[in-house]
């Protein structure tokens, strides 16, 4: 096992400027960081506890890694996170991965390194690697110091982590189920990054749904974006250019959904008389788009909330047991794909 000596060595440095990046105790340039972190990474270097003398030690800090802080999905998943940490001791130390798995390691090892008890993880791990994944947490807490961990948004049992999600696969069906019993047949897909879980998972339950009714599955109609706006508009123009035509469209998200409906505007195609859309999460800017957004209600809010909470009962009481949560999804039907709906304003969480 690499020592912090190792690490010192590796970067160039002395231990102390090593400790100071870790521990944050002085100002140490970014340069400098940049070489600690690759040598931290390049080594595989975690804070030895037991020789520190400090496995009982307790900073009451959870560690919440998030694929991408932008994205409008996570703010309420934030929102929950803090509404079930606040009234304890406890305080949220925030990352994001950037959807960069390599990058996501490494802030595990960071701030495993730096004393926090507990972490909740909204994984980028690809799915085929998620059981890997999880013994690699399971082994870096082997002979060493233990922390609770949740994977929040993962719908797969993990030993020794304990998960909370939504079953993406049954929920993809029931969106299009939706577009189907509209007498749709020629729908677009529009995925997230590929190897997502949840991307893998959306697809799955599209394929599915179309085999389920008959109905051949044709590649070209299956685009991909990075669950951004500009990423759904600009994989729309794509499929409006391709050889194959489509009278709906069901997104992994409904920041990429509104993309996809400016998109089809601007070729001049009427929503939902022309193509019909569906996103799939419910964030609050899909009432306010013209039309309003058909999609997956997500429940955000709980989802946070309940990862925090079986956190905070892992940390407190050692004999708490590791589970699966799975929590429920309801379709939101608006004039996206209905356009003789017609709905109240929505303001909830405004």
């Amino acid at each position: 096992m690499a020592s912090i000596k190792d690490v010192a060595k590796r970067a160039g440095v002395s231990t102390a400027t090593v400790s100071h990046v870790l521990n944050h105790t002085k100002a140490v340039t970014e340069e400098t960081q940049e070489k600690v972190k690759a040598a931290i990474e390049e080594l595989g270097y975690n804070l030895n506890v037991n020789a520190s003398g400090l496995k009982s030690r307790r900073t009451y800090n959870i560690g919440v890694i998030l694929p991408k802080v932008t994205q409008v999905f996570f703010p309420e998943v934030l929102q929950g996170i803090d509404d079930a940490v606040s009234s304890t001791r406890y305080k949220i130390m925030y990352q994001s991965s950037d959807y960069n798995f390599t990058k996501e390691k490494e802030l595990v090892r960071f701030l495993y390194s730096n004393w926090v008890d507990g972490l909740i993880i909204d994984s980028c791990c690809p799915k085929n690697s998620l059981m890997d994944y999880a013994r690699e947490l399971n082994q870096m807490m082997d002979g060493g110091r233990k922390i609770a961990i949740i994977f929040t948004e993962c719908n797969v049992a993990l030993t020794g982590i304990s998960t909370i999600g939504i079953d993406n696969v049954k929920y993809a069906k029931v969106a299009m189920e939706h577009l189907l019993s509209k007498g749709h047949r020629r729908i677009a897909h529009i995925c997230g990054p590929k190897e997502l879980m949840m991307c893998d998972d959306n697809l799955e339950g599209y394929r599915q749904s179309l085999q389920d009714a008959g109905i051949r599955v044709e590649e070209d109609l299956i685009a991909y974006g990075d669950y951004s706006s500009i990423s759904g508009y600009i994989a729309t123009k794509k499929l409006l250019t391709g050889s194959s035509d489509f009278t709906a469209v069901f997104s992994a998200n409904d920041q990429m959904a509104i993309g996809a409906i400016k998109a089809l505007k601007e070729s001049g195609r009427a929503v939902p008389k022309d193509v019909a859309v569906i996103g799939f999460d419910n964030i609050f800017v899909g009432t306010l788009v013209e039309p309003s957004l058909s999609t997956i209600n997500v429940p955000k809010y709980k989802l946070g909330f309940e990862s925090a909470a079986k956190l905070l009962k892992l940390m407190e009481d050692e004999k708490e047991e590791v589970e699966w949560v799975e929590l429920n999804c309801q379709l939101i039907v608006r004039n996206s794909t209905d356009e003789a709906l017609r709905q109240d304003w929505e303001l909830y969480g405004w």
